[in-house]
């Protein structure tokens, strides 16, 4: 079974030395005895029940070549890979180099699925603007458009979208930025400029650092 701990707790590896786990960390606790007494005393949830407060037609598109995670496949959401795109109605675009903080995913969903946010993304940086991300070139052709470098710039490996006209418009815009070549981020940003949905900035640690 598994669970997203809700405080830290040691578990043995397949050594019997025991490892040290941390909040928001999923693990698969094959000790069904254990697994329930974790659930009961509310240091842990089942992943499964918790996915259950994903919107209706959710799904990740893995972007770039990535193990599918078991705690991802737990959740028992659609699971497709390509590129950027919304095969679903509510879309985490993943990029499989990175790695999202696991029990940030449903919260942000429902975000998504109960206020009028169309686009959840983390930022970058809180220090560095787009005066610091991408080629001279790249900055200049983003200059031209939004007139102003001193701008957040987001994390564009991990996307929540919530698929509607204006958000597919978004997609077809920010792909069509990145074909140009460039940096990936100022392509994401000029398409924002351009569409201009409703854009939720997430804190950084949305993303783990590795």
């Amino acid at each position: 079974m598994y669970l997203r701990l809700l405080q830290h707790h040691r578990f043995p590896d397949e050594h019997g030395r025991l490892i040290l786990y941390y909040f928001g960390d999923v693990i698969n606790v094959k000790n069904k005895d254990l697994a329930a007494r974790l659930i009961k005393e509310k240091k842990a949830v089942d992943l499964e029940t918790e996915a259950k407060g994903l919107p209706n037609g959710m799904g990740v598109l893995v972007r770039h070549e990535a193990i599918i995670p078991p705690w991802l496949r737990a959740l028992d959401v659609q699971i497709a890979t390509g590129d950027i795109g919304l095969p679903f109605a509510y879309t985490l675009l993943w990029d499989g180099r990175v790695m999202p903080r696991q029990e940030m995913l449903v919260t942000t969903f429902e975000m998504l699925a109960r206020t009028g946010w169309e686009v959840a993304v983390p930022l970058y940086s809180y220090h560095r603007l787009a005066t610091a991300v991408g080629t001279e070139g790249d900055r200049a052709n983003t200059k031209a458009l939004i007139h102003d470098l001193r701008v957040p710039v987001y994390r564009t490996e991990l996307i929540f979208v919530e698929r509607n006209e204006r958000t597919e418009k978004l997609m077809e815009t920010w792909k069509a930025e990145t074909d140009r070549g460039g940096e990936e981020r100022l392509a994401f940003s000029r398409a924002a400029y351009m569409v201009k949905p409703y854009l939720l900035p997430l804190p950084c640690m949305w993303i783990v650092k590795r």
